[in-house]
């Protein structure tokens, strides 16, 4: 196996779907310990979630205000205004 662990404690991915998590398990490397993707109330990635809670990996959304290209939706507007 790779000395991989010996130079690092941890490793994050970006944008990693399940098929891409399956394959670093099947290729036998180390799990990450975050995958950030594009998350926020209007692209929930449920099963990706999900998948990555069960595997014990933490996600990190990115964009979670969907790019500012949501700003007028009625419900973030009356959120905001509280």
């Amino acid at each position: 196996m790779l000395k991989f662990e010996v130079i690092c404690r941890s490793v994050g991915v970006s944008n990693f779907g399940i098929q891409h998590l399956k394959g670093l398990e099947e290729a036998g490397l180390p799990t990450p310990s975050v995958n950030q993707i594009e998350l926020h109330p209007f692209m929930k990635r449920e099963e990706v979630v999900k998948y990555c809670r069960e595997k014990g990996i933490a996600v990190m959304g990115w964009s979670p205000l969907a790019r500012s290209k949501k700003n007028d939706d009625p419900d973030l507007v009356r959120i905001s205004k509280k």
